[in-house]
């Protein structure tokens, strides 16, 4: 990214199309959100999948926070859930293993 190179792309699993993305602040990291119910965290640089998290329904949209020490996901299924990109701890979300707040 530092070199102000344009290129290389993100490979998403083959039967599933990437739907939204969002940079992380520092620019490193990449979020991806998918039809198949997916959210994958990217080194940027890279192109590796450094995590996968399972939101178990169509990610319509998803976003770092401004300090990047958390990530939401939308899904059409009109639910919203805050995630922890270093543990995969997910709150407010309805599945096991999940923290209301």
């Amino acid at each position: 990214m530092s070199s102000g190179r344009i290129g290389g792309a993100l490979r998403n699993a083959p039967d599933s199309s990437i739907n939204v993305c969002a940079f992380s602040p520092d620019g490193r990291q990449v979020l991806s959100g998918s039809e198949d119910g997916t959210l994958r965290l990217w080194d940027a640089a890279t192109g590796k999948v450094l995590r996968m998290f399972e939101v178990d329904y169509f990610v319509a949209a998803c976003a770092f926070s401004p300090d990047g020490r958390q990530m939401l996901s939308g899904c059409l299924n009109s639910t919203l859930r805050l995630w922890d990109p270093v543990t995969g701890q997910c709150w407010n979300c309805r599945h096991p293993g999940c923290l209301d707040v």
